[in-house]
């Protein structure tokens, strides 16, 4: 129920059915909880519904990230135990670590953007989490603006690829939904 930004061009409905009818995989959900009380006022259901589409990223991210860091250190330690093993000398030990540079720098840059993507939700997050269990008032054109905002990072470089969504989407799903059912509960009266 947001207005549509002036500056983006809206789809063609055209254009959507043509891609929808191609379209071969697994039915397409709604990935916003049925959940939500109908007590909630609506501005403050897209907060909430804006909430979880922020904490369910930030969470993804930060396994995935957890996960980086994890392969690295794995893989730092196993090559060095290698070279350990092996008795390398030290003029092999440079040249292969400068041949593996690359890769050290591709894996923190990927660690460095999730982390920066991380913060700059976390921010949206814990502003809609306040607005949302203090009962505050919020207008469309605030939530506009968190929408273009959510909508930014978005096109950060650093993704998360589509299997590891797939192995955490149940434990992400039931975790949106536990914050629902707080949200519901504060909302009863």
């Amino acid at each position: 129920n947001l207005p549509w930004k002036s500056t983006l061009k809206k789809p063609d409905r055209r254009e959507v059915l043509h891609f929808s009818q191609l379209y071969k995989g697994a039915e397409i959900k709604n990935w916003y909880s049925p959940n939500l009380s109908a007590n909630i006022d609506n501005n403050i259901s897209v907060a909430i519904l804006q909430h979880s589409n922020t904490s369910w990223d930030i969470e993804l991210r930060k396994t995935y990230r957890r996960w980086l860091i994890g392969f690295l250190v794995i893989y730092s330690i196993v090559l060095f135990a290698f070279f350990v093993v092996l008795k390398v000398d030290a003029l092999t030990i440079f040249l292969l670590l400068f041949s593996l540079l690359s890769v050290f720098t591709h894996f923190i840059s990927l660690v460095r953007g999730h982390s920066s993507t991380i913060d700059k939700r976390e921010f949206i997050s814990k502003l809609l989490d306040e607005i949302i269990r203090n009962k505050k008032i919020i207008g469309i054109s605030e939530l506009r603006d968190i929408q273009d905002e959510i909508y930014s990072t978005r096109q950060e470089a650093a993704k998360v690829p589509n299997f590891f969504f797939r192995w955490y989407q149940k434990q992400m799903n039931d975790e949106a939904e536990e914050y629902i059912a707080e949200v519901n509960n504060i909302y009863k009266s």
